[in-house]
């Protein structure tokens, strides 16, 4: 599954500059930092002839034991703003009814609304305000975290994932 591919393509859909502008260069190679557990991917996208624009996320893939990709946290600034979006991207075995949850130990779990099922993953999103991200941001890297939601059939799915160099990740990414 290339759940990689269709994020990327997901968040650049939230940031993107025109049509127009896109179509008139393409976009230069992506450049990615790893802080621990987290990444920052940033790309360089044309906004007129002549300059361009980071466009930048943070994200954590989650994988199985096969060291496949099962999942995938995700944190952008949405465009022109000084608001965070936090999305989930999981796989298509899913309730449709379903909430998927963010828990980190210390905190109060955040729901993300499904928003969207393509190819062979589905989306979740919310928009964080300033007291969401000041406790993730505060939350300790050894602090247990997990994504949980129903599954298709109505079980019950929970996918540990790591805050080990979220805060480090933030920084980079806000300086972008």
């Amino acid at each position: 599954m290339n759940f990689l591919c269709g994020l990327a393509i997901a968040i650049l859909g939230l940031v993107t500059v025109s049509a127009a502008s896109a179509q008139t260069e393409a976009p230069q190679a992506a450049v990615t930092t790893s802080y621990d557990a987290w990444i920052v991917r940033c790309l360089r996208q044309p906004v007129e002839p002549g300059s361009a624009r980071s466009l930048c996320e943070m994200a954590q893939i989650v994988l199985d034991r096969n060291r496949q990709m099962v999942a995938q946290v995700v944190l952008v600034q949405r465009r022109g703003t000084e608001d965070w979006q936090l999305v989930a991207q999981i796989p298509v075995n899913v309730s449709v009814t379903t909430v998927v949850q963010l828990n980190v130990e210390g905190i109060d779990p955040i729901q993300l609304p499904l928003q969207r099922c393509v190819g062979n993953s589905c989306i979740a999103e919310l928009n964080l305000d300033e007291s969401t991200m000041g406790r993730l941001r505060q939350a300790s890297a050894t602090s247990p975290a997990s994504i949980e939601y129903v599954l298709g059939n109505g079980g019950d799915m929970k996918m540990p994932f790591s805050l080990q160099g979220f805060t480090v990740a933030f920084n980079a990414l806000s300086t972008q």
